[in-house]
């Protein structure tokens, strides 16, 4: 269905499509829904017996032992069809294929792949609207030595599990994608199990050292929700980046990552008041306070002090410009509260409202 679409709009691609038998990379999108793909990163691997099934079980794409490229978009790397194998010889950093067709939100992906040379191992892509819009399990990076999920909301410092691929043995992967969990399996060993959050809060920096304590959110009707207390160590919090610790009855982050996040592994209601006092130790800006919050990509933060320490603003889902010039100074404890309520969006710093929006 995409490929005819594909083939009457580039001519080019068309003709190429002819002598090669796989389709070219479209640069902007394969699937508006989604799909799924393989790939690699200085790697040569191999692919085969690959099945997509719905949430019902029924089967939507088989390939047991493909013939040729032609349900395939790619970008990069040598790809072909072997011995009844999809295969990768080239050294592109990375190589990639998506299948031409649309996939459900929720389903699994079975697959047998095997590394033939290289110095990682598979790259297995899902949630895919295109090659730069999407989620991959990464098997073997980092020079062979981490397995991780990237893209899509998900970073490779809350999911790297140790894991290496040897040379030459196939593996039995599994992907199992449902609106609420993520589950990846290797020979039946599942590695990853990442549960969706709904919504959450937290506290993050960008290329600053930071210190928060007595973090508590309250919901709308005045109960406690969470209440930090003497932080004690990390248990609860999810990290996305950076060098946190709990010091001295406060979460400490040391690092110089853009950004260093956390976020608060326990749902929280819509409409609640977070308070908490943040001092900033060391770097070029402030603090990142996070909430609305589903992942580190799919959030509001209230950027304290960005720009080089020299602005106060909102930032992602759909918060209005309302950029105020404000600074913080180094190891002073500053009391910050947000508000929200319905699409009401209220930030304050000792006591003096910043920002009072509301969300498109």
């Amino acid at each position: 269905m995409l490929a005819s679409i594909w083939k009457k709009v580039c001519v080019v691609a068309s003709l190429a499509l002819a002598s090669t038998g796989a389709f070219a990379a479209d640069p902007t999108s394969i699937s508006p829904t989604g799909t799924v793909g393989l790939g690699t990163w200085s790697t040569q691997a191999e692919y085969k017996e690959i099945k997509v099934a719905g949430a019902d079980g029924k089967v939507i794409y088989e390939a047991a032992a493909p013939k040729d490229m032609k349900d395939w978009a790619t970008e990069n790397g040598k790809w072909a069809v072997k011995d009844g194998a999809i295969t990768q010889t080239g050294e592109e950093n990375p190589a990639l294929v998506l299948l031409d067709k649309e996939i459900p939100a929720e389903y699994v992906l079975t697959l047998k792949a095997r590394k033939t040379g290289g110095s990682e191992g598979f790259l297995i892509l899902f949630k895919a609207k295109s090659f730069g819009d999407r989620a991959w399990w990464n098997i073997g990076g980092w020079g062979n030595t981490q397995h991780a999920l990237e893209g899509a909301g998900f970073t490779p410092d809350a999911t790297k599990q140790e894991g290496t691929v040897d040379d030459n043995k196939w593996y039995d992967l599994k992907l199992e994608v449902k609106a609420d969990v993520t589950r990846c399996s290797i020979d039946g060993k599942v590695i990853h199990e990442i549960k969706a959050m709904k919504n959450t809060v937290g506290v993050g920096s960008w290329n600053t050292q930071v210190e928060y304590k007595d973090i508590e959110v309250v919901g709308a009707d005045g109960k406690s929700v969470f209440k930090s207390g003497e932080i004690k160590d990390m248990t609860g919090w999810k990290t996305f980046g950076g060098d946190w610790a709990a010091q001295g009855g406060v979460l400490a982050q040391t690092g110089g990552a853009s950004p260093a996040a956390l976020l608060l592994d326990k749902e929280i209601p819509a409409d609640c008041t977070m308070t908490l006092k943040a001092r900033k130790t060391g770097g070029e800006e402030g603090f990142l306070i996070l909430f609305k919050a589903k992942g580190i990509a799919e959030r509001i933060w209230w950027n304290v002090a960005g720009w080089g320490n020299t602005k106060s603003a909102l930032e992602g889902q759909g918060v209005p410009g309302d950029d105020q010039e404000i600074k913080v100074e180094n190891n002073k404890w500053y009391d910050l509260k947000v508000e929200l309520k319905g699409k009401q969006i209220r930030c304050s710093m000792d006591g003096k409202v910043i920002h009072d929006v509301t969300q498109e």
